[in-house]
């Protein structure tokens, strides 16, 4: 018994230690950062969990005074409403995130935006964003280069968990010449570009993700974007800027997308959409692109089968990129266009084209940037709820080589690809039969039929597309 006893006692002094030092630490925690509450705090507190902060604008201004770099939001709406709210190089190192449990509106007013220039090391997840404005802080942006949240010449800065309550004007989140971003599990509800563009502008070009100016280390992944009437993510530079290298489009779940119709701006762009605007000097440069395992369910307006959306579009020499594991239906009026690029390859995705009408892809060298060797088709299930049209693939502009076709599944048969293209290509080792998809009418096309998609060497696809659980 006494051994017992003395056991007892070391345990619970061990206990009563692990206490003391859990309540230290959760002191520390607290004091390394600041609070805010709307409803309770004042901005003459001194920002603690007891006295916090009344405005956001104070906690900042705490923040680069001190070496406390995180500000904990309580539940309230927050005004940011009449122009920037702008963070700086002085903003460095700074995590936002709400108190656990708590719902934090951050409120644009119809004239307000966040906007980061020249930021290090920044940290803002977990907030919902309504009534913004699609700013520019430095005018003379132009109109495609604007955003609710607009992000430019900085550096491992990571937005997510973050929540667009309402319409976004043009970009929701706009990243220009930035490296080491993530932008991940954001949810975007809608967008309606036209009520930004001036007339005569594409309105149809804008994304609600959207990067350009180039940058390194770039993941965008696990983004829900529902309802826009532009594309869902987009990256783009021109022939001097800075290429786009490590970058990941991963696991996003795109919904009713490019739904712009009926008007001429509203044309040629894609729910992913890729660009390199490279001349004939540069056009060797390659950026590095892997888009993976998102899935695109809706990326159409009315007059999709004239309007040339894609599902996922690599425009004007984007070279190198890997197209593996994606899954679109109502896909636009191709599934994929690649123009002028190399060395592309698309594998293991899989393109519905039930939709009435609707090709697999458009082979283009429209400014005979390459001669657009190298391209590879392989391992990918085409599929249709009805009938193949007479040739899945169109080709614009002598792309010069035909990407190489091989051991893809069509089901429910071998279709013509584009006999009619120069030089012709076909598909060397076509297999046809049904992957036994358990419903694809409510967009789940997990495969039960392994023995045929054995055939092509298929690989099994994840299916935690969209935001990861929300921690606060």
């Amino acid at each position: 018994m006494c051994t017992r006893h003395r056991t007892f006692g070391r345990r619970l002094s061990k206990m009563i230690g692990l206490s003391s030092l859990c309540l230290v630490f959760c002191g520390v925690s607290q004091a390394l950062s600041y609070y805010v509450n709307c409803k309770t705090g004042s901005d003459s507190n001194p920002g603690t969990i007891s006295q916090p902060f009344k405005t956001l604008q104070k906690a900042q201004a705490a923040m680069r005074q001190s070496g406390t770099k995180t500000t904990t939001v309580e539940s309230c709406t927050y005004s940011i409403a009449g122009g920037a709210w702008n963070f700086t190089s002085s903003d460095n190192g700074e995590i936002w995130v709400p108190l656990a449990g708590a719902s934090v509106t951050i409120d644009g007013g119809g004239s307000g935006y966040v906007s980061l220039y020249q930021v290090n090391g920044f940290t803002f997840e977990g907030f919902t964003l309504q009534n913004m404005v699609d700013g520019c802080p430095n005018n003379g942006c132009g109109v495609f280069f604007t955003g609710s949240i607009l992000v430019a010449g900085s550096s491992n800065c990571t937005l997510r968990w973050l929540t667009f309550a309402d319409s976004c004007s043009g970009h929701c989140i706009m990243v220009r010449n930035s490296s080491s971003v993530l932008v991940d599990s954001n949810t975007i509800t809608a967008q309606h570009p036209e009520e930004h563009s001036p007339a005569g502008s594409d309105a149809g070009h804008f994304s609600a993700i959207h990067f350009d100016l180039g940058g390194s280390n770039i993941t965008v992944s696990h983004n829900s974007i529902q309802n826009t009437r532009g594309g869902g993510i987009a990256f783009d530079h021109g022939p001097t800027d800075p290429l786009f290298t490590n970058v990941t489009i991963d696991r996003n779940l795109l919904q009713n997308v490019n739904t712009c119709s009926g008007d001429s701006t509203c044309q040629d762009w894609g729910g992913i959409y890729l660009y390199n605007g490279c001349n004939t000097a540069t056009c060797a440069q390659r950026d590095t692109f892997t888009i993976s395992y998102n899935n695109i369910f809706g990326n159409l307006g009315a007059d999709y089968l004239t309007d040339s959306i894609k599902a996922i579009y690599l425009d004007l020499a984007i070279s190198g990129a890997t197209v593996k594991g994606n899954i679109c239906n109502k896909c636009g009026e191709w599934a994929v266009q690649a123009d002028g690029g190399q060395s592309n390859t698309f594998t293991n995705n899989i393109f519905d084209l039930s939709q009435s009408g609707a090709l697999l892809d458009l082979y283009q060298n429209f400014n005979s940037t390459t001669n657009m060797s190298g391209n590879r088709w392989t391992n990918n299930i085409v599929w249709t709820s009805g009938s193949f049209p007479s040739q899945l693939r169109n080709e614009y502009g002598a792309p010069g080589y035909p990407p190489a076709v091989n051991t893809n599944d069509y089901w429910p048969a071998i279709p013509a690809l584009c006999p009619n293209c120069f030089p012709a290509f076909t598909d060397t080792n076509p297999k046809s039969c049904d992957p036994g998809f358990v419903n694809p009418a409510a967009n789940n096309y997990s495969v039960t039929n392994t023995s045929c998609t054995n055939q092509i060497g298929w690989v099994a696809l994840p299916t935690d597309q969209g935001p990861l659980p929300n921690p606060f």
